[in-house]
């Protein structure tokens, strides 16, 4: 089951990453600083080494085209979430989570 505090991560993570995104930081970087820079606010993910969580995804980091570039975004945060902050989440919740970040990441038309 998806808790409250599951989507509040979610959400504080994609803003994060939006943010740094929107000011013209590279996917990667951006990525890193979401994950560092949230480590203080939510205690389960202060042990989280953001440079291993990137190695899981390293191949589809290298791809070029902007909507693989968004979903690759998307199944990190997921996955930030379903290993660090609620690891109890089933597939199908963790699918709903997918969508809540799908909504609140950048829209793909800003990818480019």
């Amino acid at each position: 089951m998806i808790r409250t505090a599951d989507k509040d991560v979610a959400r504080a993570l994609c803003r994060s990453f939006n943010r740094n995104f929107s000011e013209g930081v590279d996917v990667k970087s951006s990525l890193l600083m979401m994950m560092n820079s949230n480590k203080s606010q939510y205690q389960e993910l202060g042990l989280i080494d953001a440079e291993k969580v990137l190695a899981l995804f390293n191949a589809q980091i290298k791809v070029v085209m902007p909507s693989e570039l968004r979903n690759m975004t998307i199944n990190i945060i997921r996955h930030v979430v379903t290993t660090y902050i609620n690891p109890n989440i089933s597939a199908v919740d963790g699918f709903q989570l997918g969508i809540l970040i799908d909504s609140e990441i950048i829209p793909l038309n800003k990818w480019s």
